[in-house]
């Protein structure tokens, strides 16, 4: 659990995010990179203050299962090189995923896998 925590700018490399819980905290243009982020429904209360923030600027190579992205700013993001399973995303807007102009979001995600990534590349 995190409890009244700014993490703003920050790098997070291969870390594994897990059940994650917060309060009173919030993330703006995080950079997630070989990272594990499971189980964790709490991205609508990170989301940052301000109408131009974004909590996650970018995701390399991450492993994302059983997230919930509720009314998450995703306009024009790559999801490209990510692997994403069994992850909800509600009401994020059009032109968001997989980075393609007029895509609709749909209301889950069962896998997306644009770029697949190697063994090799998971093991960096």
């Amino acid at each position: 659990m995190i409890i009244g925590c700014v993490f703003v700018n920050c790098r997070f490399y291969k870390c594994n995010i897990i059940n994650l819980t917060s309060k009173h905290s919030e993330v703006k243009n995080a950079i997630f990179e070989q990272c594990e982020l499971i189980g964790i429904h709490c991205w609508n209360g990170l989301l940052p203050a301000g109408k131009y923030a974004h909590p996650i600027e970018k995701l390399e190579s991450c492993y994302m299962k059983y997230n919930s992205l509720i009314e998450m700013p995703f306009r024009k993001f790559d999801f490209s090189g990510n692997i994403i399973q069994e992850s909800a995303f509600e009401e994020c807007g059009k032109k968001a995923i997989l980075g393609i102009a007029d895509q609709k979001l749909p209301n889950s995600l069962d896998v997306i896998s644009v770029k697949p990534i190697s063994e090799k590349q998971k093991d960096m």
